[in-house]
């Protein structure tokens, strides 16, 4: 995978993306995008996604239920990616790490029971957990971190986990489109189909609908502009 980045870089506490510290040798595509304190000065999905969506961000929502929010898609995130590392036979089984908060547990053991649907009704034989990858093409450069990858024969799926009861579609569909454009463009594999997996909506998993060329056009220009 030419352009992927998950072994040499990783996110600070603001989610900035940044050289780990004992990378000896920076790729040549790279060496153009890094900055002071080894940062990444690339735009990311979600940056890229708050400046298409900018109406979506409720300045009033308490600052608590943010951070709150913040954590507990933290922690089921990495609930649900241990798990998928320590995965050991056909089935995935839950690695509750060191959480001790149930409702987060809950929440990863809804989402693995589903993984294991998706991956008994689409014959998956391999699964990857948060890589990143980078973006460069004449229309804009960007970097993002896919939270799973699932690989059935030459057939890709891309999964994102949300863990909130907000179901913003439109936006949804955008990230979707990036990481879609970033796996492909990164690896050189077609991706046969996406999907958002939230455990709290009535529709757990969301099918990606592709997006009009205008609103790509719309999307990608904002990824340059930052």
């Amino acid at each position: 995978m030419q352009y992927e980045l998950t072994q040499i870089i990783k996110r600070d506490e603001n989610f900035n993306y940044i050289l780990k510290e004992d990378i000896k040798e920076v790729p040549f595509f790279l060496k153009g995008f890094i900055g002071e304190t080894d940062k990444i000065e690339l735009p990311f999905v979600s940056i890229i996604l708050e400046k298409c969506f900018p109406f979506l961000h409720n300045k009033f929502v308490k600052k608590e239920i943010i951070e709150n929010s913040i954590k507990q898609g933290q922690c089921v995130h990495q609930m649900i990616s241990d798990s998928i590392n320590n995965r050991k036979d056909f089935k995935l089984n839950l690695s509750t790490s060191d959480c001790k908060n149930s409702n987060h547990i809950n929440i990863a053991k809804r989402i693995i029971t589903e993984l294991n649907s998706f991956i008994y009704k689409y014959e998956i034989d391999q699964i990857y957990s948060e890589r990143t990858f980078l973006y460069l093409g004449f229309d804009c450069n960007y970097i993002g971190t896919i939270d799973i990858i699932l690989k059935s024969k030459e057939k890709y799926y891309i999964m994102d986990i949300k863990t909130s009861r907000v179901n913003y579609i439109e936006k949804y569909n955008a990230q979707l489109f990036l990481y879609k454009k970033l796996f492909e463009n990164a690896t050189g594999n077609l991706v046969e189909n996406c999907f958002i997996l939230n455990p709290r909506e009535e529709r757990i998993f969301m099918e990606y609908e592709p997006i009009n060329k205008k609103e790509q056009g719309r999307i990608l220009l904002t990824a340059k502009e930052i």
